[in-house]
């Protein structure tokens, strides 16, 4: 990753750079566009061309990602002179030409320098000119110690300059006089011509960005970037000779090159895949949720890579301990170690870097087979799924240097792939996190990097950008760490993930580099405002009206303490409770609000917090599922169901003694309603009981056939006579209750029946979630359905939100989703948030936000700017 990130923040200074330097002759027929190439220096980690015409400019005009990478400073700076040459009439730009820009490691600061073929000669006083129009913020100052003309060019308010150098026929421009003076210098060693021509014969014309990264110096940018001389990384890419030459595809959230990669060297590891085609990668879904850094490897022949690692490891001496521990294991078994080799491992291997810098291996096998734990090449750990490799050079022997660091690893197996570890607790660790299903392909970086990298490759390499923070900080030199993680000036951590893939082409591969970017006007990316909380919210955010012109927003935390907050985040008030709010808050016509708590109080206050006239009162039993408002007899009824007795009161905290002798015979209550103005109670058994005004019974619906009842009932239609419910069963049905008859309409066709209902009774839908995703049904004709596919478990609830939209939240992976009624995701989600979110109005006339809490104890509100 760090020489994804390094090579990338040097990167898009081309754009602005090029602003200074649109100093035109008056002919500029044939000139010699790539001419600069033949001056750019050895060393250079990186070269790129940037094309002048007018629809290029444009094109990355409100380009964020210059911004993040480049510095906001140094973006303001060069944007300033931009603006400047590029209004100035009498400096018109040289159309369809290119500036070339090359980086440099120089004493660990990173150098650029630009430069332009010219056909004129530019006189001195060409120069003179462009300073005496200058705006008077900037400066400019010949140079008289050079062999060739110069000039300095810098702006007074924040001390940053330029050197511009000409030596005809070229113009270049730096802000290291050091690099100027050797780029223009024809004693100094240059770029091969050889590496020149691979470039320019796969420049794509119609690119706006064009990009030249020689491979010799991946050891500066190593250098540059990091003191850990030795990673995994490093021996990866050692011997990696060559040069890659790219294209840019413009996409506003993302920064997408895609091009091909020579290599000159067959010792590398890497060039043993350009005799492969690329084939479908589909480890990652193994990977786990703290995965930093992976390589994934793919072979699509097999025979082919065998032969050219033998022949590599015959070169490099590992062959004759591959051979001999292959005769041991024959003379111990009396078979050859490829029976078991060849019948179970498959073509798919991968290294994992998690989050704590401990490593995993991955292995695919051929097909899932548990036999392949009971072959000789394990050793067993008593009581214990987990086995020992026993032969430390036949992973290398198989999948070469990738496995170099695993001589002896401890082994487990997950369905058909084979996962290492050279640590006991971390393999265990591992297992953990797939019980608990938390893995990498549920993280908002992974789901992003999906929609846009191919799944077919020979080998990919990803980079987490939050999980690889820690790796950064201890591993990367104190100057780069801390351009990577400053959100002031720079904006890597608006970056996702970066990646890079390589396909084999024979004499080289197809390469594609990646990073992506939460766009500027992404849900998500930047909260409108932050609400700081010293424990966790253990409810949602709730919107409540305030007054006739306003409205607030209602939660509490863990210590029990209740806020009341402005549209604004600006805190109105807060108050303790007694005890935990069970189940929703409701507000009341007259705008009061009801809350119910754990310790058996009911509350009743006003939008400023102040009590209700005799409220707070107690209660005399555990409430289980909350506080109901209920019209029974045309009045208005505050019901608290406990577990097998309703607890009843008027809106002004009086008993309804008429039904506190309901007798449920041992049936528990899992709703309270309103059927026709009479008190309805749903109980866990399925059954509907129905009492008059007495506390009689005068009816009761049953189903079919004994179940347990894992949803509320929720009335289908409010103004039918008839009255319709829907409920859910802990076997995955669905039953629909009416006077007539209570049966089935739906009965859950995937492996689990862990389901989690919602109804909107405006649409007749029913909002369906479980394990595999959300299921959107129309009732009573379930034929009528949307599936979604994502990975919820645990399952939560479906949300409804007035805005006509589903809400839906990933526990494992702090996702949260919003659909409208259809089933279609909007624009900007997923974004990242707990359970127990609100989406829609935060005040009268506002635009709609998500609220949302993270594990950092903090209230979020994210504006959606789609509406």
């Amino acid at each position: 990753m760090r020489y994804t990130i390094i090579g990338v923040t040097a990167l898009f200074a081309t754009v602005v750079i090029a602003g200074v330097l649109y100093f035109k002759s008056i002919n500029e027929e044939n000139i010699k566009e790539n001419q600069p190439l033949e001056y750019f220096l050895d060393d250079s980690f990186l070269i790129s061309s940037f094309s002048t015409d007018q629809s290029t400019q444009n094109l990355f005009k409100d380009y964020a990602i210059f911004e993040a990478l480049l510095g906001k400073k140094e973006w303001a700076f060069l944007k300033s002179m931009y603006t400047y040459f590029a209004e100035n009439s009498q400096i018109p730009f040289p159309d369809d030409k290119d500036f070339f820009f090359s980086f440099h490691e120089r004493k660990e600061h990173l150098e650029i320098i630009s430069a332009l073929s010219l056909e004129k000669k530019i006189e001195q006083k060409q120069f003179e000119n462009l300073r005496k129009k200058m705006n008077r913020s900037y400066h400019i100052e010949t140079i008289d110690s050079l062999n060739f003309l110069s000039y300095t060019i810098g702006d007074s308010t924040n001390d940053m300059h330029y050197y511009i150098g000409y030596a005809h026929p070229i113009l270049a421009l730096s802000s290291s006089l050091t690099l100027l003076e050797e780029t223009l210098s024809k004693k100094s060693k240059k770029l091969s011509n050889k590496d020149i021509e691979f470039a320019m014969e796969r420049k794509r014309r119609n690119s706006p960005v064009n990009y030249i990264f020689p491979h010799k110096n991946i050891p500066f940018i190593e250098s540059f970037a990091s003191d850990k001389s030795n990673s995994f990384l490093s021996k990866l890419l050692r011997d990696f000779d060559g040069i890659s030459s790219w294209s840019q595809n413009y996409k506003s959230d993302a920064l997408i090159l895609v091009g091909e990669s020579k290599v000159n060297e067959h010792k590398s590891y890497l060039s043993l895949f350009k005799n492969q085609h690329k084939t479908e990668q589909n480890l990652s879904k193994h990977f786990p949720y703290n995965t930093a850094l992976y390589w994934e490897f793919s072979v699509s022949d097999r025979e082919q890579f065998q032969q050219d690692l033998k022949k590599q490891q015959t070169e490099n001496d590992d062959y004759k301990n591959i051979e001999k521990e292959k005769e041991d294991f024959k003379k111990k078994y009396g078979t050859d170690i490829s029976t078991y080799l060849d019948q179970y491992l498959g073509n798919n291997f991968a290294i994992v870097e998690q989050s704590n810098k401990e490593y995993l291996g991955f292995i695919s096998l051929k097909k899932a087979d548990r036999k392949i734990m009971e072959a000789p090449l394990f050793s067993s750990l008593k009581g214990d799924s987990i086995k020992r490799w026993v032969y430390p050079s036949f992973l290398k022997a198989e999948y070469g240097d990738v496995f170099q660091d695993f001589p002896r690893p401890y082994v487990f197996l997950t369905k058909d792939v084979l996962v290492l570890s050279n640590q006991l607790n971390t393999l265990k660790e591992y297992i953990l996190s797939i019980k608990n299903n938390r893995m990498l392909n549920g993280s908002l970086a992974y789901k992003n990097f999906e929609k846009i990298q191919s799944r077919e490759s020979n080998i990919t390499f990803f980079a987490d950008r939050e999980n690889a923070s820690r790796i950064i900080r201890s591993d990367f030199k104190n100057n780069v760490a801390k351009t990577i993680i400053d959100k002031e000036n720079y904006g890597f951590h608006n970056f996702y993930s970066w990646s890079f893939q390589l396909a084999g082409k024979k004499d080289g591969f197809y390469s594609n580099v990646y990073g992506i970017y939460k766009n500027e006007s992404a849900l998500g990316l930047e909260a409108e405002w932050e609400y700081p909380l010293k424990n966790k919210a253990i409810t949602p955010p709730w919107v409540f009206e305030h007054s006739d012109t306003s409205q607030f927003i209602f939660f509490q935390e863990q210590d029990h303490r209740v806020h009341a907050v402005s549209p604004a985040g600006e805190k109105i008030w807060s108050a303790v409770f007694h005890g935990k709010i069970v189940g929703e808050a409701i507000q009341m016509s007259d705008r009061s609000i009801l809350v119910v708590t754990d310790k058996n109080r009911l509350y009743r206050f006003d939008p400023d917090g102040k009590p209700y006239p005799g409220f707070s009162l107690p209660i005399a039993r555990k409430p289980t599922i909350g506080v109901k408002l209920l019209k029974i007899n045309n009045k208005e009824v505050i019901a608290i169901p406990a577990e097998d007795k309703p607890m009843l009161y008027s809106t002004g905290g009086d008993k309804i003694k008429s039904w506190e002798n309901i007798n449920l015979n041992g049936q528990k209550i899992q709703s309270l309603l309103s059927i026709n103005s009479q008190l309805a109670i749903g109980t866990q058994q399925g059954d509907i009981l129905i009492f008059d005004i007495h506390g009689k019974q005068i009816k009761k619906r049953s189903p079919s056939s004994a179940i347990q009842i894992k949803s509320e009932f929720y009335p289908e239609d409010n103004n039918s006579d008839d009255f319709p419910l829907i409920v859910s069963d802990s076997a995955g049905n669905i039953w629909r209750y009416t006077d007539e008859k209570t049966d089935t309409v739906f009965t859950a066709d995937f492996s689990s029946k862990d389901i989690v209902l919602n109804y909107d009774d405006e649409l007749h839908k029913v909002a369906l979630a479980h394990p595999k995703g959300l299921d959107i049904l129309s009732i009573p004709n379930t034929n009528e359905r949307k599936s979604i596919r994502l990975e919820l478990n645990p399952v939560t609830q479906p949300q409804l939100f007035a805005t006509s939209v589903i809400g839906l939240a990933s526990l494992q992976n702090r996702l949260i989703y919003v659909f409208n009624r259809e089933g279609s995701l909007l624009n900007g989600f997923p974004i990242e948030g707990l359970p127990g979110f609100y989406y829609g109005k935060i005040n009268y006339n506002s635009a709609n936000y998500v609220l949302t809490f993270k594990r950092d104890h903090t209230l979020y509100a994210y504006r959606d700017f789609n509406n």
